[in-house]
This record gives C-alpha cells, structure tokens and sequence, in this order.
C-alpha cells in the first residue's frame, strides 16, 4: 500500500477550518466533498455544532474514529499546531490548502513543515494548493458554478500551479475530456511531481499522465521516472 493511497482513496476525511459561511473555502471544500465523497466526513470548527447537516468537532482530537486525510484551510498561523495535533491524533496524510508560505517568502514556516514529514511516515500535499479531485473525491476549495468539472476519464493531471490547474479542469470539461485524477501541488513541501507520477503509473485508472511544472529540484529523478516503460 501506498502512503500515497490515504489521498486519493481515503475512507474518511477531516476538514479543519470547516465554515458555515458560504462562498468561505472551509465551506466550498466542505460542501463538494459531501456531494462526492462516499466516506465519513469531519468538519472541524469549534464554533458550530452542525454545518451542511454534519456534526462538527472543536478539534481533531476530539474526533474519537481514524481519520485518514486533514484538509486544512485554517489561518496560516495554525497550519504547524494543527498538523502537529494531528500527528498525535495518528493522522498521516494532510492537504493543506492555505497560502502564506514560501510563495511570499516566509520559508521558516515550510521549513517547519518539511521537518515534520522527514521520515517519510508523514505525508503533506501543499501547502498553498487548490486541491485534489476525482470524480468521487471533490475538495477543490471553487464552487461548481464558478468551475465545471470534467467527467471521469483515463488522463491524470499534476500541477504546480492552481489557477493554471483549474483552468485546465475548466477547459476539460467544456472540450468533454476525462479526467481520471488531478493534484494540485502547490509548493510542494513534501509530496512533488516525480512521487506522484511513479505513484500514478501503476494506477488502473490513469492511462496518460500530464504535468505543469514551474520548477524541478531533482532533474535527473524527473527524467528517470518520466521514462519508466507504460505498460
């Protein structure tokens, strides 16, 4: 088994920063997932008790069941605290889709970050990211009005940049391409494109798979996995 298969095919999902207040991302990413995501969903949010008909948790240690995956979309300042508490909650695979990182070069906090996921038990998507999507696992933080969404497929999309991902999705769905599963990296702290290329090369699902890359830190790696033989 994959570390990478908590991502894309988890059986429960925690949303911290879960919002009652729509056109919010906490509530645009909570409100897709349940209208895709067959498994138990946990909105985290101190405030609420209930938001879209779901129970709500004050923090991730409050939920008592195995979480498999933390979407997190919480003020930048928490993102260490809350990927710490869930490390202590056994929680090994995080989404974090808040900005404020490297991009606008506070790198001490994805240092932090990196720290946290050295041994490789520990696993992050982000931060500073849109999202992951398939057609049964929506949590793109944009509201279906604003971006179509293309129908299931055979091809994978990999993509450093969220906007450009988007629109990409956007275009797919107008053109009546398929897409199989899209990962939106972001800055890439811990999880990049060469992991998840080896990792969807030997996905059933995925016969193609595209990358949009800003930058590479390991160039030979990249060439290496891009050749691997498709079966």
């Amino acid at each position: 088994m994959s570390s990478l298969d908590k991502f894309f095919a988890p059986k429960s999902i925690a949303v911290v920063g879960a919002s009652r207040t729509p056109g919010k991302l906490g509530f645009t990413i909570l409100e897709n997932l349940k209208n895709s995501f067959k498994g138990l969903i946990y909105p985290i949010n101190p405030n609420a008790e209930k938001i879209l008909d779901l129970t709500c948790y004050p923090t991730l240690s409050d939920v008592k069941e195995p979480i498999d995956q933390a979407v997190i979309v919480v003020p930048v300042e928490m993102v260490k605290n809350v990927v710490e508490e869930g490390i202590r909650n056994k929680i090994t695979a995080f989404t974090i889709i808040t900005s404020g990182f490297s991009e606008i070069g506070e790198k001490e906090r994805e240092l932090e970050l990196k720290n946290l996921c050295k041994n490789k038990k520990i696993r992050i998507i982000g931060p500073n990211c849109v999202g992951l999507y398939k057609k049964d696992l929506d949590m793109l933080f944009f509201p279906k009005k604003r971006l179509k969404r293309p129908n299931d497929g055979s091809i994978s999309f990999i993509s450093q940049s969220g906007a450009f991902g988007s629109v990409l999705l956007d275009v797919a769905s107008n053109d009546g391409v398929g897409i199989s599963k899209f990962a939106s990296i972001g800055n890439k702290v811990d999880v990049d494109e060469i992991e998840l290329i080896s990792y969807l090369e030997k996905d059933l699902s995925t016969r193609c798979i595209a990358v949009y890359m800003e930058a590479v830190t390991d160039g030979s790696e990249f060439i290496k996995v891009a050749k691997i033989p498709r079966r």
